[in-house]
């Protein structure tokens, strides 16, 4: 029930050298006033928590965004598609609007070939994605050279299921 989407620092481009001090300003994160708040309003204990930090090759993506697996607008049977140029920290971060598609959940890779061509497979992968995971998510993704890949998936908190109760 809590996601704790752009809570955390992330950073981006770290060299080798770098990376030890990037990991250490992302476990120190997890004691700014925003996660904290954020924890509190939720009713989580701060007594026994943990936090991974996760290095991962950097992409040179040619697009990036994101796919809600339902519609947060409240479109019945839809998603919503996120798509920026290049890197999407850059739509995540609020420094570009994204193209933004509202699309019928009845043919999604077709719908999502159609603005580019490697989105086929995250259609294919967002409702395995979805029944693995129980339940709506919010999954950020990169194409680089023509490959997708899935940097994150998280719970969507913030949306009614089809079921009428809150997330």
């Amino acid at each position: 029930a809590a996601s704790f989407a752009g809570q955390y620092e992330s950073y981006l481009n770290i060299e080798r050298d770098g990376a030890h001090d990037a990991v250490r300003k992302v476990w120190a994160s997890l004691w700014y006033p925003s996660p904290r708040s954020y924890r509190w309003f939720r009713g989580i204990d701060e007594g026994d928590l943990a936090m991974a930090a996760v290095v991962m090759r950097m992409l040179d993506p040619s697009i990036a965004g994101v796919l809600f697996t339902v519609d947060p607008g409240g479109t019945p049977d839809a998603v919503r598609l996120e798509v920026v140029e290049g890197l999407g920290e850059r739509l995540v971060s609020g420094a570009v609007t994204p193209d933004a598609h509202v699309l019928d959940r009845g043919d999604l890779v077709t719908s999502f070939a159609a603005i580019a061509p490697p989105l086929a497979d995250l259609a294919r992968e967002a409702i395995r994605l979805e029944e693995a995971l129980g339940g709506p998510q919010d999954i950020e993704f990169a194409v680089h050279h023509d490959e997708l890949f899935l940097v994150q998936a998280r719970p969507i908190t913030t949306a009614v299921d089809d079921t009428g109760a809150d997330d």
